[in-house]
């Protein structure tokens, strides 16, 4: 049995875990409807394309985003400072990891193969990076009760929506470069229209997330999972 802690100063009284009447209402609608859309697009796309590697990179990209849509339901309605700070140490790694995944499906999508084995490694060697931190302090260093929630440390914190706004751009100027130098005029669409859809989406999170957690309102991360349904659109 998991030892819960301290207990936050204000505890909902939920069911399941993660159900109360006390959440905004909005809770519930950004994270658990685009999330399961997200999976349930993901599956078929992975069992009607055959398996591709295309499907199993999309599966991967919903499957990351799923988890990192629950973990942040479990830290919004629990007052356990021991379970919280177990899920909030995840959250720089399925973010890099949801970033990381949307660049290689660019790629692949894109330019219809997979790509290099030394990308491959360095976006693994990132991962694999972060993964290392998770038995440090360099993320978290305590625990606010009032609020109830982790403390970050700001400098991590910089370092790993700074990577994230790299890949940003990368898709950005790879899929512009792919575009202009596409002479069939319904690949270009094609390459138009999931540039678009993706970094939408990727904006969207980056900016919900920072801005939340520069002004320390995590309300606000809600909005950007609503990226997701434009991505899948």
């Amino acid at each position: 049995m998991i030892n819960p802690g301290l207990s936050c100063v204000e505890v909902w009284q939920t069911t399941l875990g993660v159900f109360t009447s006390e959440a905004p209402a909005l809770l519930y609608y950004s994270h658990i409807p685009t999330a399961a859309m997200a999976l349930l697009l993901g599956f078929f796309v992975y069992f009607r394309g055959g398996k591709s590697l295309i499907g199993k990179i999309l599966l991967l990209l919903t499957g990351v985003f799923g988890l990192w849509s629950l973990s942040n339901l479990v830290t919004w309605t629990n007052g356990s400072s021991q379970i919280i700070m177990f899920v909030w140490s995840f959250f720089p790694i399925l973010y890099v990891a949801l970033y990381l995944l949307s660049l290689y499906f660019t790629h692949v999508f894109i330019d219809e193969k997979d790509i290099s084995n030394s990308l491959k490694l360095g976006l693994s060697g990132i991962l694999v990076v972060l993964f290392g931190t998770y038995w440090t302090n360099l993320h978290l260093n305590g625990f606010d009760l009032l609020s109830c929630e982790a403390m970050e440390v700001d400098s991590f914190t910089t370092a790993y929506y700074s990577l994230s706004v790299g890949i940003f751009f990368w898709i950005l100027v790879f899929g512009i470069k792919r575009f202009y130098a596409e002479t069939d005029i319904e690949k270009r669409k094609k390459i138009l229209a999931f540039l678009v859809g993706m970094e939408l989406f990727l904006g969207s999170f980056f900016m919900s997330s920072s801005v939340a957690t520069y002004l320390d309102n995590f309300e606000l991360e809600q909005y950007g999972l609503f990226g997701m349904v434009i991505f899948l659109g």
